[in-house]
């Protein structure tokens, strides 16, 4: 399991998730994602698409009302999550 790290933006999305009751299915299907990442980030499933300008990749995770996407790297060695939010 490798250790996870949050920047600003991405560690205050996931706390608004946490702190809204009406998300909760959302917020289970992010916090499994993340798990996925933290287990094993290599498996395609954690790596649905690539933005080479940014260097990370992004995985989706839909509810039936929502387009989220978590956007991470791990290029510096350590695995950051960089984006948690709508779709782009």
């Amino acid at each position: 399991m490798v250790q996870i790290a949050f920047n600003a933006d991405a560690d205050a999305a996931l706390t608004a998730l946490e702190n809204d009751p009406s998300r909760a299915h959302l917020l289970d299907r992010v916090m499994d994602t993340l798990r996925l990442i933290g287990e094993e980030p290599k498996p395609a499933q954690v790596r649905q698409r690539r933005f080479q300008q940014l260097d990370v990749w992004g995985v989706a995770v839909k509810t039936a009302n929502d387009d989220y996407l978590i956007l991470w790297g791990d290029s510096t060695g350590e695995t950051i999550i960089h984006y948690i939010g709508t779709d782009l």
